[in-house]
């Protein structure tokens, strides 16, 4: 397949594919620690290469067959599936299993709280656990009192499920 040598050359390995699909911009490969997405022709595709933990959240919508995702930092990104197969599947799979602990917060300063959730990477690098927070709709994270009730909340979680340094 000509794709495998050109995401090959991306990523600096031989490509282990769980899953792959074409679209309607080029493809998408499900590897085990991340999600590849090409743009453009089989010759000459332009890869994204997108750790499944940097994945907030996401999902398959079968009536437009779209594979739709939101990144921690607020990215989106989205592929046109022609004939998934079973990419969708793989693609929850992987995210779920990146998820350590998701857990919704209620601070008293904000009527939606936050969502902090630990993740890990799935090629086993450091560090163990990636924490990130995601504010509930109508929670302002620059608000003093949002920052502070926050961190503590943050800090009590990281407590326990943080693996202590060897």
């Amino acid at each position: 397949m000509p794709w495998r040598a050109s995401l090959a050359e991306k990523i600096g390995a031989k490509p282990r594919a769980l899953a792959w699909s074409e679209t309607l911009q080029g493809m998408v490969v499900g590897l085990a620690d991340s999600l590849a997405v090409a743009k453009g022709s089989a010759d000459s595709h332009r890869w994204q290469v997108i750790g499944w933990h940097e994945i907030e959240s996401g999902g398959w919508n079968g009536d437009d067959r779209q594979l739709v995702w939101v990144l921690n930092d607020g990215g989106r990104g989205q592929a046109s599936l022609p004939t998934p197969g079973r990419f969708p599947e793989m693609f929850k799979e992987r995210v779920s299993a990146s998820i350590v602990l998701r857990q919704h917060v209620e601070i008293a300063e904000t009527r939606n709280g936050v969502t902090i959730s630990a993740r890990r990477r799935l090629d086993g690098s450091e560090p163990e656990l990636l924490w990130h927070c995601t504010p509930g709709k109508g929670t302002v994270m620059s608000d003093p009192a949002v920052v502070v009730a926050t961190e503590r909340a943050l800090n009590h979680l990281r407590s326990q499920y943080d693996l202590p340094s060897l």
